[in-house]
């Protein structure tokens, strides 16, 4: 009777425990760094490399930051309190939508609004770009094109997509977007996925005269954003 209870205790116990592994997030590896140095990187207010620092000398001046600034910047987003993916794709989508129905004028006032709020955007930064070319402003599209190509460089380079172990690294689902028509890629369909406590979106994608599998990792969406219906 000792030894069944003595069993039983150990069965739970491993089941509570592979509960909380399963529940911890995930440690992502961007480069030669990972989200769990970048996030006491940008959280902490005496870092020279803390968010609000990073993000003011990107609006004065994007060329200023080095490559590991620009990418501490774009996956320290994730870990501050702007972060609500759900809200931001929002506005993502309602931006596109104005631009391709030519009503301009909205569009820069829903992406002002998204700045107001969330203040990382690849997707906004190009919209606002398209959106001041058509105004005719053409101080103001260059503003936010240098901005928006810094970051592009930085999301395409967290990987090739080519499996789970190097799919693109995204912090809004509007990245996919981005990269998908940035590489010329036609969208089919797209697939949720998830490993343990990583979680995926595998894109069937039409390019180069043939269909091909893409793979976005959306761990920092799940794990840091509230919940979100794909």
């Amino acid at each position: 009777m000792l030894h069944s209870k003595l069993l039983t205790l150990l069965l739970f116990t491993f089941a509570i425990n592979t509960w909380i592994i399963a529940q911890e997030k995930p440690v992502l590896k961007i480069h030669e760094w990972n989200t769990q140095i970048i996030e006491q990187t940008v959280t902490d207010q005496m870092h020279r490399f803390n968010f609000e620092g990073l993000y003011k000398r990107f609006m004065d001046n994007p060329k200023s930051l080095s490559r590991k600034e620009l990418n501490f910047l774009y996956y320290g987003y994730p870990f501050t309190d702007y972060y609500n993916p759900v809200l931001q794709v929002g506005l993502e989508t309602e931006m596109i939508f104005l631009n391709d129905s030519v009503k301009y004028t909205k569009a820069k006032i829903i992406g002002d609004s998204l700045f107001k709020k969330f203040p990382i955007s690849v997707l906004g930064f190009e919209e606002l770009m398209f959106t001041y070319s058509k105004l005719g402003d053409t101080t103001r599209a260059s503003y936010f094109k240098v901005r928006y190509e810094k970051l592009l460089e930085v999301l395409k380079s967290s990987g090739d997509g080519k499996s789970k172990e190097t799919a693109y690294i995204v912090t809004s689902l509007k990245d996919i977007y981005v990269i998908t028509q940035t590489e010329r890629m036609l969208l089919l369909k797209r697939k949720e996925k998830q490993k343990r406590n990583q979680y995926f979106i595998q894109a069937v994608v039409f390019v180069d005269g043939k269909k091909q599998k893409v793979w976005f990792n959306t761990s920092l969406i799940q794990h840091y954003g509230p919940s979100i219906d794909y």
